[in-house]
C-alpha cells in the first residue's frame, strides 16, 4: 500500500475500552471507537450523556478525571469550547485570532 494511501486508511482517532468516571458516577463505559483520517464524524445524545467528556478525553483535557483504555490522537489538535469566551474589548478578527 502506498504511503500516502496507508495515512488516509488508518484512524486518526482510535479508543479502546475508554472508561472516564467523576465522583463515582462512570460517564463513558468501555469506549472503542475508530475516526479515519479525513472523516467528518457527530456525536449525537442527550445532555450529560459523555459527548464533552469524549472530546476532552481525545483532546488531553481530562486530567485527573477517574478512567482508562487506550486512546490514541494526533498530536496537534484544536478544541473550541461550548461557552462563549469572546472578549467584548477586541474585534472580531482579534477574538478569531486568538
Amino acid at each position: 500500500m502506498a504511503p500516502h494511501t496507508e495515512q488516509l486508511t488508518r484512524p486518526a482517532v482510535r479508543l479502546r475500552g475508554l472508561t472516564r468516571s467523576f465522583d463515582g458516577r462512570t460517564v463513558l463505559d468501555g469506549i472503542d471507537l475508530d475516526v479515519p483520517a479525513g472523516q467528518f464524524t457527530a456525536l449525537l445524545g442527550h445532555s450529560g450523556s459523555g459527548k464533552s467528556t469524549l472530546l476532552r478525553a481525545v483532546a488531553g483535557l481530562d486530567h485527573g478525571v477517574a478512567g482508562g483504555g487506550r486512546l490514541t490522537a494526533p498530536e496537534r489538535v484544536s478544541v473550541v469550547f461550548q461557552d462563549s469566551r469572546l472578549l467584548p474589548w477586541r474585534r472580531v478578527l482579534d477574538n478569531v485570532r486568538l
